[in-house]
Protein backbone atom coordinates (compact mmCIF):
# COMPACT_ATOMS: atom_id res chain seq x y z
CA UNK A 1 0.00 0.00 0.00
CA UNK A 2 0.88 3.97 -0.37
CA UNK A 3 1.13 6.21 2.59
CA UNK A 4 0.46 9.73 1.84
CA UNK A 5 4.92 9.74 1.71
CA UNK A 6 4.15 7.42 -0.97
CA UNK A 7 6.43 4.85 0.63
CA UNK A 8 4.76 1.09 0.21
CA UNK A 9 3.41 -1.01 3.24
CA UNK A 10 6.57 -2.96 3.09
CA UNK A 11 9.28 -0.16 3.42
CA UNK A 12 10.58 -0.40 -0.14
CA UNK A 13 10.44 2.65 -2.04
CA UNK A 14 8.84 2.17 -5.43
CA UNK A 15 11.08 2.83 -8.54
CA UNK A 16 7.65 4.59 -10.36
CA UNK A 17 5.88 8.06 -9.69
CA UNK A 18 2.62 9.82 -10.82
CA UNK A 19 2.43 13.31 -10.85
CA UNK A 20 -1.14 14.88 -10.73
CA UNK A 21 -1.99 18.11 -12.89
CA UNK A 22 -4.80 20.17 -13.29
CA UNK A 23 -5.44 24.18 -14.45
CA UNK A 24 -7.77 24.39 -11.05
CA UNK A 25 -6.55 23.67 -8.00
CA UNK A 26 -9.46 22.64 -6.17
CA UNK A 27 -9.83 19.91 -8.97
CA UNK A 28 -5.99 18.65 -8.54
CA UNK A 29 -6.12 18.58 -5.18
CA UNK A 30 -9.81 16.23 -4.72
CA UNK A 31 -7.76 14.08 -7.21
CA UNK A 32 -4.69 13.65 -4.99
CA UNK A 33 -6.86 12.96 -2.03
CA UNK A 34 -8.35 9.87 -3.69
CA UNK A 35 -5.02 8.67 -4.45
CA UNK A 36 -4.00 9.24 -0.84
CA UNK A 37 -6.25 6.90 0.56
CA UNK A 38 -4.74 4.52 3.18
CA UNK A 39 -6.28 1.84 1.39
CA UNK A 40 -4.96 2.06 -1.98
CA UNK A 41 -2.73 -0.39 -3.19
CA UNK A 42 -0.26 1.16 -6.16
CA UNK A 43 2.87 0.49 -6.62
CA UNK A 44 4.07 4.03 -6.96
CA UNK A 45 4.85 7.01 -5.37
CA UNK A 46 2.40 10.02 -5.73
CA UNK A 47 5.11 13.12 -6.60
CA UNK A 48 4.22 16.26 -4.31
CA UNK A 49 4.58 18.67 -7.25
CA UNK A 50 2.07 20.92 -8.65
CA UNK A 51 1.76 20.99 -12.11
CA UNK A 52 -0.94 23.91 -13.37
CA UNK A 53 0.39 24.70 -16.98
CA UNK A 54 1.66 22.98 -19.52
CA UNK A 55 4.93 25.32 -19.93
CA UNK A 56 6.66 23.28 -17.31
CA UNK A 57 5.69 19.88 -17.65
CA UNK A 58 8.53 18.43 -19.34
CA UNK A 59 10.99 19.35 -16.80
CA UNK A 60 9.09 18.16 -14.10
CA UNK A 61 8.54 15.08 -15.91
CA UNK A 62 12.62 15.22 -16.52
CA UNK A 63 13.68 15.55 -13.25
CA UNK A 64 11.15 12.91 -12.50
CA UNK A 65 12.39 10.33 -14.79
CA UNK A 66 16.28 10.90 -13.31
CA UNK A 67 14.90 10.00 -9.66
CA UNK A 68 12.43 7.37 -10.70
CA UNK A 69 13.93 4.97 -13.35
CA UNK A 70 10.92 2.29 -13.64
CA UNK A 71 8.77 5.58 -14.91
CA UNK A 72 6.65 8.36 -14.24
CA UNK A 73 2.85 8.53 -15.22
CA UNK A 74 1.03 12.32 -15.65
CA UNK A 75 -2.78 12.34 -15.13
CA UNK A 76 -3.65 15.22 -16.85
CA UNK A 77 -7.15 16.56 -15.53
CA UNK A 78 -9.26 17.88 -17.43
CA UNK A 79 -7.18 19.18 -19.69
CA UNK A 80 -9.26 21.64 -22.52
CA UNK A 81 -6.17 24.30 -24.38
CA UNK A 82 -3.94 23.30 -27.08
CA UNK A 83 -1.04 23.16 -25.12
CA UNK A 84 -1.69 20.49 -22.98
CA UNK A 85 -1.73 18.25 -26.37
CA UNK A 86 1.44 19.48 -27.43
CA UNK A 87 3.14 18.70 -23.93
CA UNK A 88 2.02 15.03 -24.12
CA UNK A 89 3.22 14.53 -27.29
CA UNK A 90 6.62 16.51 -26.26
CA UNK A 91 7.23 14.15 -22.81
CA UNK A 92 5.71 11.04 -25.03
CA UNK A 93 9.13 10.78 -26.28
CA UNK A 94 10.89 9.20 -23.59
CA UNK A 95 9.01 5.64 -24.05
CA UNK A 96 8.90 5.33 -19.73
CA UNK A 97 6.48 8.05 -19.40
CA UNK A 98 2.91 7.85 -19.53
CA UNK A 99 0.14 10.20 -20.21
CA UNK A 100 -3.40 9.44 -18.72
CA UNK A 101 -6.66 12.11 -19.84
CA UNK A 102 -8.91 12.66 -16.75
CA UNK A 103 -11.81 14.43 -19.06
CA UNK A 104 -15.45 16.05 -17.80
CA UNK A 105 -16.33 16.04 -20.85
CA UNK A 106 -16.24 12.97 -22.37
CA UNK A 107 -16.90 11.85 -26.04
CA UNK A 108 -15.73 10.31 -29.07
CA UNK A 109 -14.14 13.68 -30.81
CA UNK A 110 -11.59 14.25 -27.37
CA UNK A 111 -10.66 10.76 -26.75
CA UNK A 112 -10.30 10.67 -30.63
CA UNK A 113 -7.85 13.96 -30.22
CA UNK A 114 -5.63 11.95 -27.55
CA UNK A 115 -5.87 8.33 -29.35
CA UNK A 116 -4.67 9.87 -32.93
CA UNK A 117 -1.13 9.89 -34.18
CA UNK A 118 -0.03 12.55 -36.11
CA UNK A 119 2.39 11.28 -38.80
CA UNK A 120 5.98 11.26 -36.92
CA UNK A 121 4.94 10.31 -34.30
CA UNK A 122 5.99 6.94 -32.43
CA UNK A 123 3.31 6.71 -29.77
CA UNK A 124 0.12 8.12 -28.88
CA UNK A 125 -0.80 11.70 -27.18
CA UNK A 126 -1.74 8.80 -24.13
CA UNK A 127 -1.95 5.78 -22.96
CA UNK A 128 -5.12 5.99 -21.49
CA UNK A 129 -8.57 8.10 -20.76
CA UNK A 130 -11.43 7.94 -18.16
CA UNK A 131 -14.28 10.44 -17.32
CA UNK A 132 -14.19 12.10 -14.18
CA UNK A 133 -16.37 10.63 -12.44
CA UNK A 134 -14.93 7.38 -12.56
CA UNK A 135 -14.19 5.20 -9.69
CA UNK A 136 -11.35 5.24 -7.53
CA UNK A 137 -10.52 1.66 -8.38
CA UNK A 138 -10.51 2.30 -11.89
CA UNK A 139 -8.56 5.48 -11.46
CA UNK A 140 -5.74 3.41 -9.42
CA UNK A 141 -5.92 1.15 -11.93
CA UNK A 142 -5.22 3.07 -15.22
CA UNK A 143 -2.50 4.73 -13.45
CA UNK A 144 -1.02 1.10 -12.78
CA UNK A 145 -1.92 -0.03 -16.43
CA UNK A 146 -0.21 3.17 -18.04
CA UNK A 147 3.21 2.54 -15.83
CA UNK A 148 3.52 -1.47 -17.13
CA UNK A 149 2.40 -0.47 -20.87
CA UNK A 150 2.58 2.98 -21.53
CA UNK A 151 2.37 2.71 -25.29
CA UNK A 152 -1.55 1.35 -24.49
CA UNK A 153 -3.63 0.55 -21.21
CA UNK A 154 -6.77 -0.69 -22.19
CA UNK A 155 -8.40 1.76 -20.57
CA UNK A 156 -10.81 4.24 -22.43
CA UNK A 157 -14.28 5.65 -22.20
CA UNK A 158 -16.53 3.48 -21.61
CA UNK A 159 -20.02 2.96 -23.86
CA UNK A 160 -21.56 5.57 -21.63
CA UNK A 161 -21.18 8.03 -19.25
CA UNK A 162 -24.22 9.09 -17.05
CA UNK A 163 -26.57 6.88 -18.93
CA UNK A 164 -25.60 8.69 -22.07
CA UNK A 165 -24.02 7.20 -24.77
CA UNK A 166 -20.35 8.36 -26.13
CA UNK A 167 -20.40 7.24 -29.40
CA UNK A 168 -17.00 5.38 -30.49
CA UNK A 169 -17.05 6.05 -34.19
CA UNK A 170 -16.75 9.34 -36.41
CA UNK A 171 -20.45 8.57 -38.03
CA UNK A 172 -22.15 8.01 -34.52
CA UNK A 173 -20.44 11.19 -32.99
CA UNK A 174 -21.35 13.53 -36.25
CA UNK A 175 -25.28 11.85 -36.17
CA UNK A 176 -25.09 13.54 -32.53
CA UNK A 177 -26.20 16.86 -31.98
CA UNK A 178 -23.11 18.03 -30.70
CA UNK A 179 -21.03 16.56 -33.47
CA UNK A 180 -23.19 18.63 -36.01
CA UNK A 181 -22.63 21.89 -34.49
CA UNK A 182 -18.76 20.57 -34.46
CA UNK A 183 -18.60 19.49 -38.76
CA UNK A 184 -20.94 22.98 -39.03
CA UNK A 185 -17.84 25.00 -37.92
CA UNK A 186 -14.89 23.26 -39.07
CA UNK A 187 -17.05 23.75 -42.81
CA UNK A 188 -16.21 27.06 -42.28
CA UNK A 189 -12.52 27.41 -42.43
CA UNK A 190 -12.54 31.28 -41.39
CA UNK A 191 -14.62 31.56 -38.80
CA UNK A 192 -13.05 27.99 -37.14
CA UNK A 193 -9.70 29.76 -37.92
CA UNK A 194 -10.58 32.82 -35.89
CA UNK A 195 -12.22 30.88 -33.04
CA UNK A 196 -8.66 28.99 -32.59
CA UNK A 197 -6.89 32.38 -32.44
CA UNK A 198 -9.66 33.56 -29.96
CA UNK A 199 -8.64 30.17 -28.26
CA UNK A 200 -5.17 31.20 -28.04
CA UNK A 201 -5.85 33.95 -26.04
CA UNK A 202 -5.72 36.51 -29.13
CA UNK A 203 -7.79 40.30 -29.37
CA UNK A 204 -9.88 41.37 -32.14
CA UNK A 205 -7.19 43.54 -32.89
CA UNK A 206 -4.12 40.98 -32.45
CA UNK A 207 -6.17 38.90 -34.62
CA UNK A 208 -6.60 41.66 -37.33
CA UNK A 209 -2.93 42.52 -37.55
CA UNK A 210 -1.64 39.02 -37.45
CA UNK A 211 -4.11 38.02 -40.27
CA UNK A 212 -4.46 41.57 -41.66
CA UNK A 213 -8.01 41.42 -41.48
CA UNK A 214 -10.04 44.40 -42.16
CA UNK A 215 -11.44 46.15 -39.18
CA UNK A 216 -14.37 44.17 -37.46
CA UNK A 217 -13.94 40.84 -39.41
CA UNK A 218 -12.39 38.88 -36.66
CA UNK A 219 -15.61 40.34 -34.64
CA UNK A 220 -18.51 39.17 -36.88
CA UNK A 221 -16.35 35.71 -37.68
CA UNK A 222 -16.77 35.24 -33.94
CA UNK A 223 -20.16 35.98 -33.72
CA UNK A 224 -21.05 33.49 -36.75
CA UNK A 225 -19.58 30.83 -34.60
CA UNK A 226 -21.46 31.70 -31.66
CA UNK A 227 -24.36 31.25 -33.97
CA UNK A 228 -23.24 27.94 -34.96
CA UNK A 229 -22.99 26.48 -31.63
CA UNK A 230 -25.66 28.08 -29.91
CA UNK A 231 -23.46 30.13 -27.77
CA UNK A 232 -24.90 33.77 -26.08
CA UNK A 233 -21.31 35.00 -25.66
CA UNK A 234 -18.07 34.57 -25.63
CA UNK A 235 -17.63 33.08 -22.64
CA UNK A 236 -20.25 30.58 -23.61
CA UNK A 237 -18.41 30.17 -26.77
CA UNK A 238 -15.16 29.07 -25.24
CA UNK A 239 -17.12 26.39 -23.29
CA UNK A 240 -19.14 24.92 -25.89
CA UNK A 241 -15.98 24.80 -28.15
CA UNK A 242 -13.63 23.35 -25.39
CA UNK A 243 -16.12 20.97 -24.97
CA UNK A 244 -16.68 19.95 -28.22
CA UNK A 245 -12.73 19.13 -28.58
CA UNK A 246 -12.74 22.26 -31.33
CA UNK A 247 -9.50 23.39 -29.13
CA UNK A 248 -7.85 20.23 -29.64
CA UNK A 249 -6.96 20.09 -33.20
CA UNK A 250 -6.74 22.70 -36.07
CA UNK A 251 -7.47 19.81 -39.07
CA UNK A 252 -10.76 19.97 -39.86
CA UNK A 253 -12.44 15.94 -40.07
Amino acid sequence: MVSKDGVTGSGDRPDRAVVVTAERRLLAGLIKMQLEQPDTEASWVLADVAVKDAAPLARIVHELRSEYAGGVAVLLVDPVTPDWLRAAKDVRRDKKVAIVVLTARPSYEIQRRWRAKDSGDEERPCSGMLSLDSSRGDLVGVLGASLDRPKESGYWLEGTVDRKKVPIHPAEFYATEEGAKARMLRSKPDDYGTLLLAGEGLSNEEMEQREHLAEGVPGERLRRARKYLGANNGIQLGRIAAELGLFLDTSPD
